[in-house]
């Protein structure tokens, strides 16, 4: 799904709103014509998002002074809550080499000049091919060659690249491969107008957009004579609008479950930093953990990202996101960033806050996309929050989070299935490369590029990785204990190999384990494992809504203490998962007075353990929700013989 802004330049103001609320649009793209301009009333009343504020070429070469002309603009944009503005460079006269690179050059360092403000007032500057409308005109940056050139010569993280599908077609370019150039740094997209672009060809590029990181809204436009505020012509913007993928916001099921839980708790306002934090209240995953979501118990959130990182956080849906400059030599660290930016939300807020909730101290640290770098800059943000709001009162938001964050949303029920789908390519991986001769290690590494060869681009997911662990033979037995590696024995014929798996798609997770024996198992090994089945699915059948964790971690650990091996399962049965690999609400344990609600997902995992023989354990992440059982997310079966599972795969 995709969120869309009406292109309305080519409509009079209030037929532009009139029609983009109409069809049910969120956000618009307008032209700015000077301060104050025709559009700013018309839009200010609207309640529509401004998406874009277009700039021309021509305008920025007619003006005696362009920068001072940017910057009236970037100011207007700001004042209108629009975090991008698109420019594009003057146009030429001819195609000679001098004039081009003079024009460009003057171009790159008035762009540049305006960075450093624009990132100050939040904003983006995008930059757009302009292909001309004849023969002979031309822009300065006529291709995607030449953008590409322009913004490495500008070289800022708030100065990204303004894609147009149609006219990229037009002038015989592919969209597809300018998205794949420009990964990372598409600062708007657009599609055209209907009939523009090819149907297969509009959906690959607004599927390989997500798959790129851009989630922000596309722009679509309407007919330059203004024809579509016609009934009919609205009739075709739906059509189109349904063809290339109806319109998506933010989760608002989440954020009134947060509020909801503020309210209970009598809290003013969230700050967070955490990444399974700033996920669960704004539906993104950071990319560093140096993303901070404020929510206040009224009025609207806002999500801080640093510089290069908005496009990728629009996916969101979110609209009030808010750019600060990081990453540089001489830019503020991040406790003095956001020292700054709560100072500027508490001044325009008019509101004191009594009780202000920040994250404690916590176990362990869910990591952003760049896991091998996790952030605890949680810590710099309490003592941020702290110094703006000294006479507030502190308090840890972990307990109203834990449970806000149990109980998951329709829109994130579908993200943990869609993970589910990926961690299943994984477990098929594992159990399909069981064989005597095969180091551990190098089936976990085949397991993890699996899933994120595969999972990169599944329904429109951007972000995967796959944490695998497995242990072969009679050290399977260990595989309770706190630490999972994979060594590099050799597996042989006959042993139990246990994989423990983590799998994360754009920030939601899978916890999981299956076993199998190379081989026909022995009498034994059986034994084994259809004890630990026996404890799996009568756990899975007493997972219901208003069941407590105790009550499922009795279901299965009276199994195995039935068949004498209670002192053989040394855990407990289970946890929460979905924001996080291991949720700590619900637990499913002994003495857990954890309730089991509708919409919370669990992972089910008993197991029986004996030294010199092995483990066995199969884990499934389960929704609760059937008053008949929990049910399993996976498909991939759970079995005894890896053989024969392969046999029949």
């Amino acid at each position: 799904m995709t969120r869309f802004a009406l292109d309305v330049r080519s409509l009079p103001p209030t037929e532009g709103v009139s029609l983009a609320a109409g069809l049910g649009l969120t956000a618009i793209q307008i032209p700015w014509v000077g301060e104050r301009g025709q559009w700013r009333e018309a839009v200010m009343t609207s309640g529509l998002q401004v998406a874009l504020l277009e700039l021309g070429g021509r305008e920025l070469g007619e003006q005696g002074d362009p920068l001072a002309w940017l910057l009236v603009a970037i100011r207007e944009a700001a004042e209108l809550g629009c975090r991008k503005v698109s420019v594009t460079a003057p146009h030429i006269t001819s195609d000679k080499g001098d004039e081009r690179d003079s024009v460009l050059t003057s171009f790159c360092k008035v762009v540049g000049d305006v960075a450093q403000p624009a990132e100050k007032a939040g904003v983006q500057i995008c930059i757009r091919v302009d292909h001309g409308d004849a023969p002979g005109d031309m822009g300065a940056v006529g291709n995607t060659v030449e953008l590409a050139h322009v913004l490495g010569r500008i070289n800022r993280a708030n100065v990204s690249v303004d894609l147009d599908a149609a006219e990229l077609v037009r002038a015989g370019e592919d969209p597809l491969k300018a998205v794949a150039q420009f990964a990372g740094r598409i600062g708007h997209a657009r599609i055209g107008r209907p009939g523009q672009v090819p149907t297969e060809l509009g959906t690959r590029f607004l599927h390989d957009l997500n798959t790129f990181g851009y989630g922000d809204a596309v722009s679509i436009g309407s007919t330059e004579d203004g024809s579509l505020t016609k009934e009919f012509g609205a009739s075709v913007l739906r059509s189109f609008l349904d063809l290339m993928g109806g319109d998506v916001s933010r989760d608002v099921d989440r954020l009134r479950r947060v509020h909801a839980a503020m309210s209970e708790a009598e809290l003013d306002l969230l700050v967070c930093a955490a990444s399974e934090n700033v996920l669960a209240l704004t539906g993104y995953w950071p990319m560093n953990g140096t993303c901070v979501a404020v929510v206040p118990a009224a009025g609207e959130p806002y999500l801080y990202v640093p510089a290069g990182e908005e496009t990728w956080a629009a996916r969101s849906g979110w609209p009030n996101i808010v750019v600060y400059q990081a990453g540089r030599i001489d830019d503020p660290p991040f406790h003095e960033s956001m020292q700054r930016l709560l100072r500027d939300f508490v001044r325009r807020s008019h509101d004191g806050f009594g009780t202000v909730g920040v994250e404690g101290a916590l176990r362990s640290l869910v990591p952003p996309h760049m896991a091998h770098e996790a952030s605890g800059r949680h810590e710099q943000l309490r003592e941020s929050v702290t110094a703006i709001m000294g006479g507030s009162h502190i308090r840890a938001a972990d307990p109203v989070l834990l449970k806000a964050k149990a109980i998951k949303t329709e829109r994130e029920i579908r993200a943990i299935r869609r993970v589910s789908a990926i961690a299943d390519v994984g477990l098929a991986t594992f159990r399909d490369g069981l064989a005597a001769g095969v180091r551990d290690i190098d089936l976990a590494t085949d397991v993890e590029r699996a899933i994120e060869r595969f999972g990169v681009g599944f329904e429109t997911v951007t972000r995967v990785r796959g944490y695998a662990y497995v242990m072969s033979g009679a050290q399977t037995s260990q595989c309770h204990l706190d630490y999972e590696f994979s060594s590099p024995r050799v597996m042989a014929e006959g042993d139990i190999v246990l994989m423990e798996l983590a799998v994360v798609a754009d920030g939601y997770w899978n916890d999981l384990s299956r076993v199998y024996v190379i081989g026909e198992p022995t009498g034994e090994q059986v034994r084994l494992f259809e004890i630990a089945e026996r404890a799996f699915q009568s756990a899975r059948l007493t997972a219901v809504p208003g069941r407590t964790g105790a009550d499922v971690d009795a279901a299965a650990r009276d199994v195995i203490a039935e068949a004498g091996l209670g002192a053989a399962y040394p855990h407990q049965t289970g946890h929460g998962v979905g924001m996080a690999f291991h949720e700590p609400y619900p637990l499913l344990k002994p003495a857990s007075e954890d309730v089991l609600e509708p919409g919370m997902v669990v992972a089910i995992e008993p197991g029986v353990y004996i030294p010199g023989v092995g483990g066995v354990r199969n884990e499934d992440d389960c929704l609760v929700g059937s008053p008949e059982g929990a049910s399993s997310l996976q498909v991939t079966p759970h079995s005894s013989s890896g053989r024969t599972l392969a046999s029949v795969a």
